[in-house]
């Protein structure tokens, strides 16, 4: 949890658009393990990176990102 918390911390702070992270909780006790809490960005999650059902173009939009 700390490593991600780190890597989306550093690509925000190198420009690149990512949702602000707020705090990172290592304190077990808290929720049973750690975790962080980061903004709420709306928007969509592609689980598949072949992107089916999209053109060529449309993929190529989003690669090129």
């Amino acid at each position: 949890m700390d490593r991600e918390f780190r890597v989306i911390s550093a690509l925000r702070d190198a420009g690149i658009p990512v949702p602000r992270t707020y705090c990172l909780c290592e304190d077990e006790g808290v929720i049973g393990r750690a975790f962080y809490v980061m903004e709420y960005v709306e928007g969509r999650v592609l689980w598949d990176q072949a992107l089916p059902g999209m053109t060529p173009p449309e993929r190529a939009a989003i690669y090129g990102r």
